[in-house]
């Protein structure tokens, strides 16, 4: 679909286990059900393409592009769904690390973000610059990588498997690391992500927005918490549906 497709009204069917179209007009309501659904399954780490923080934040596995079919074109596709949502103002489930959102903004994460990515990995790095003898740790300029299950050292410079980490390098060895782990590790996986959501929403608009403002524009706030009086006040009842029908009352009385 082009950009303007993108942009148009989406009807949606579902079909019935018997091949039968289940009952029901689409007004926006089954849309919604329908990416709903979409995200669920394709955002799940288990599908691969996502893994999660401890904070259950997503960002692009790193090793997607060699363990899922097509995983290229899967991104692109969730880019635009994800645009779509923007698009036609509803929320998604998923919540997105700030790492990756730093990225689909076109912006640089620097050693503090690793904290929002692996906790672990930056109480490590905290630990590795206040040591007192860093030589004696046996670092070198290399990380460790997982390709096709097997493990595998990547240099960080040309031979960096062979250049220790010392004190007057140290600050360039972490610099690197947080680099790799932030922006490099997942870069052609949230280019392919970023080509499908500008299919959608230019990316000058979304430029617009912090990385927490963006979370925010597509999975809403965490804080929880609403006013209630002001939700009644702003709310447009149709359907043959008033203020005082029982059933209006039921949910102002719930919430």
């Amino acid at each position: 679909l082009d950009e303007n497709a993108l942009r148009d009204t989406f009807r949606v069917e579902f079909i019935a286990p018997d091949g039968s179209v289940e009952s029901g007009v689409d007004g926006g309501g089954l849309f919604k059900e329908f990416m709903i659904h979409i995200c669920r399954e394709m955002f799940d780490p288990e599908f691969g393409l996502f893994t999660a923080t401890s904070d259950h934040a997503l960002y692009p596995s790193p090793s997607s592009l060699t363990q899922v079919s097509h995983a290229a074109d899967l991104y692109i596709f969730l880019g635009k769904v994800v645009g779509k949502a923007i698009y036609e103002m509803f929320l998604l489930e998923p919540q997105f690390s700030r790492v990756f959102l730093n990225r689909l903004l076109g912006r640089i994460n620097e050693v503090d973000d690793i904290a929002s990515l692996d906790r672990e990995l930056h109480r490590n790095m905290l630990q590795i610059k206040e040591c007192s003898d860093v030589e004696a740790l046996g670092i070198t300029f290399s990380i460790s990588v997982t390709e096709k299950g097997v493990n595998k050292d990547l240099d960080l410079i040309p031979n960096g498997s062979n250049t220790p980490v010392t004190r007057e390098n140290l600050t360039r060895y972490l610099h690197l690391m947080a680099n790799y782990r932030t922006n490099i590790q997942f870069q052609r996986q949230t280019s392919a992500f970023l080509s499908g959501l500008q299919k959608v929403i230019p990316v000058t608009w979304l430029k617009m927005f912090d990385p927490y403002e963006l979370n925010t524009l597509i999975s809403g706030s965490t804080a929880g918490g609403f006013d209630v009086r002001d939700l009644r006040e702003n709310t447009v009842l149709s359907g043959g549906y008033q203020d005082d029908s029982p059933c209006i009352q039921w949910l102002w009385q719930l919430l």
